[in-house]
């Protein structure tokens, strides 16, 4: 499982709406809030491994790009567990949380 350091308020509650979503075909199980794709709150199996490496030996950064060589499934949320997945990326947006 990976989860940004920028989502200080997700809880249980979200990550267990992506663990629900395991299977044997899905290679990502990422979260979509709020209309957007969150790459970022998402599991990945280990197969995506060889994608990225890729991926980085050709000097691409962009973690959308490799997600599209992936199977994935994008798990949206309701609008009641969207307020934990909001991004903190400047002081004002931490003092708007606050």
């Amino acid at each position: 499982m990976l989860i940004s350091c920028d989502v200080p308020l997700i809880n249980k509650e979200v990550l267990q709406k992506l663990i629900e979503q395991i299977n044997d075909t899905s290679e990502v199980i990422q979260l979509q809030s709020n209309g957007k794709n969150m790459p970022l709150i998402a599991i990945y199996k280990k197969k995506c491994e060889a994608i990225f490496l890729e991926e980085l030996k050709q000097n691409q950064r962009k973690v959308q790009k490799a997600i599209k060589k992936c199977k994935v499934n994008t798990v949206p949320i309701n609008t009641v567990l969207e307020q934990y997945t909001t991004n903190i990326n400047t002081k004002k947006d931490l003092e708007f949380l606050e």
